[in-house]
């Protein structure tokens, strides 16, 4: 029995402001990526594995062109790994990373977070 999928894409314009929080420290990002549109929604993300946020820091990045992402917005985290799991054969939280690097897009949409696989 075959399924059809159908799978929701919204276009990233050129020179869209995205904004990274972290703890750690280096210059470029290397590998997938979470980003928000807004620098103040970045700041959770500063401290997240730790209490002190001392080292935490907002990076403001902006694409270089057109990004197409999968719109998940609609999805749970459970039917999204559900999703990928389908797809790829893998069931766990890894699942969308193996997903991201079989499928043609540059990543994934949220309602709060944007997934950018090779920023």
């Amino acid at each position: 029995m075959r399924y059809k999928v159908l799978i929701k894409m919204i276009t990233l314009p050129k020179h869209t402001i995205l904004y990274h929080g972290t703890n750690k420290q280096f210059e470029h990002i290397n590998g997938p990526a979470w980003f928000v549109m807004k620098p103040e929604d970045s700041h959770q993300w500063t401290n997240w594995k730790y209490d002190d946020d001392s080292n935490g820091m907002v990076l403001k990045y902006h694409t270089s062109r057109e990004l197409s992402l999968v719109d998940i917005s609609d999805y749970s985290n459970d039917d999204w790994i559900n999703f990928t799991f389908m797809l790829t054969g893998e069931y766990d939280e890894g699942s969308p990373w193996v997903l991201a690097n079989k499928l043609p897009y540059d990543g994934w949409f949220s309602e709060e977070e944007i997934m950018i696989v090779n920023p």
